[in-house]
């Protein structure tokens, strides 16, 4: 599993540094982080993303860990406890917004800042990025309007069961 997350952040680093057309200085990548969220989904993007900013190719991005809460710090559902740099209530501003998961996303969905801060990130953010159940904020602030998630038995019978606004795509990878 270790090496299926690691695959897919430099996955997506990679496609970060072969996409941008543009200088990227101080670009900030921005990691949304709540009490019970899962360890890997923050843990992983942080390693990537953080050994990948020491390098010459990708120096000028910069990881932040933003919580949902006026906090500084939260603790995940395997009891990882991670400091926070700011709060979705100072809306920082991120080229690219990472939405991790949990096992109970109902608090999260039921959250209007929350939700308005991700809508209002994903007005100027360059891309979004969600984990799992993530999506299902993504869908929330009506970023997934019209896309088509990517494939995976759970995530499409409960899409069906939230809204009938999307399809669904067996080769789809956003």
């Amino acid at each position: 599993m270790k090496t299926l997350i690691r695959t897919a952040c430099l996955l997506i680093v990679s496609c970060l540094a072969l996409s941008q057309s543009v200088s990227a200085e101080d670009k900030k990548i921005g990691i949304l982080v709540f009490d019970g969220v899962l360890t890997s989904d923050i843990t992983a993007p942080l390693e990537v993303f953080g050994v990948a900013s020491r390098q010459s190719w990708f120096s000028d991005y910069t990881p932040v860990v933003i919580a949902v809460k006026d906090t500084d710090s939260i603790t995940t559902e395997e009891g990882l406890m991670l400091k926070t740099d700011s709060w979705i209530g100072a809306n920082p501003e991120v080229d690219v917004l990472i939405v991790p998961s949990s096992y109970d996303m109902d608090p999260l969905l039921d959250d209007p800042k929350l939700i308005s801060y991700i809508r209002h990130t994903a007005e100027s953010a360059e891309w979004m990025a969600s984990n799992c159940s993530g999506s299902f904020l993504l869908g929330e602030a009506g970023i997934l309007d019209g896309k088509k998630p990517p494939p995976g038995r759970a995530a499409k019978l409960t899409f069906r069961m939230l809204t009938q606004r999307w399809t669904f795509s067996s080769t789809a990878m956003w």
